[in-house]
């Protein structure tokens, strides 16, 4: 807490003398802290969390400043594909039919997000409604697990199949620990333990420790929510996030070579409509 980024204007700018003579980013990791240094008037502008949500629009002051729209945003349970039992493609699908995203959106977001099974979300220059992830179906979950060769030994075919959670292996659930994040993966780990059937427990750690620890896939954590903000309407924006050593794939050891040949002639086509049906096909 306390760190900042300083921007200060440049004099020589070739639009004239800016009317700001610098603009500070702070660096806080909670967002209840953030809330409160707004309301101060420590600082200008803050983004609003799902859980001060209702406060915001009770105050009244808060509820006239308060500007609410869609914004191009997607938050996704990223697993690495380092560490195991992540480095097997069945468990990475398996667990993605665990997930309760609506439940999540509903009971964690308050409203302020949706589920869908799409990284581009819906609306994005270049979405597939094609290109979608598995959906939640926890009995799929099990299913798939013990074909991969975690079922339990006492199962059988008459039986609901079980998960033999020593096979599964422990698998934490580490976050940067603020109030807040403790929320959401409590959330995470009370889905996953009912569909699944074994514990998964919360490991908050230090949020400049969890920033080092991203920077190498052997340290990084299991299972852990990642997200993404548009930065310009474009599926490139996206798409090259996931590329082999993108910003995104780096810390989760995600590499898939033939997306990135099949990425490359998308990013170079400066035909629009073309490019749009290039990406498609990546």
């Amino acid at each position: 807490e306390g760190r900042r980024i300083s921007l200060a204007a440049n004099p020589n700018y070739w639009g004239g003398k800016p009317k700001l003579d610098r603009v500070d980013f702070y660096y806080l990791t909670d967002a209840g802290a953030a809330l409160q240094a707004y309301r101060e008037g420590r600082i200008d502008v803050t983004p609003l969390a799902a859980q001060d949500q209702i406060t915001a629009t009770a105050d009244a002051t808060l509820n006239r400043e308060l500007l609410t729209g869609p914004v191009a945003w997607t938050t996704f349970l990223a697993m690495n594909a380092k560490r195991s039992p992540f480095d097997e493609k069945a468990v990475r699908v398996a667990f993605s039919q665990a997930l309760d995203r609506e439940g999540f959106a509903r009971q964690v977001l308050a409203g302020q997000g949706k589920a869908y099974l799409s990284f581009l979300p819906p609306g994005i220059p270049g979405y597939d409604p094609s290109a979608v992830q598995e959906g939640y179906d926890p009995k799929a979950t099990v299913q798939r697990l013990v074909d991969a060769g975690y079922g339990a030994s006492r199962s059988s075919k008459s039986d609901p199949p079980k998960i033999d959670c020593k096979v599964l292996g422990d698998v934490k659930l580490t976050f940067p620990d603020t109030a807040r994040n403790r929320l959401r993966y409590q959330f995470i780990s009370n889905n996953l333990s009912q569909v699944i059937g074994c514990p998964f427990p919360l490991d908050p750690v230090d949020p400049s420790t969890f920033a080092a620890m991203m920077r190498k896939p052997e340290i990084a954590p299991q299972l852990l929510l990642q997200s993404w903000v548009q930065d310009y309407p474009h599926p490139q924006d996206w798409l090259s996030a996931f590329t082999c050593g993108g910003l995104l794939s780096s810390g989760i050891a995600y590499c898939n070579q033939d997306f990135d040949k099949a990425l490359a002639p998308a990013n170079a086509e400066a035909d629009g409509a073309k490019a749009l049906g290039k990406y498609k096909a990546a």
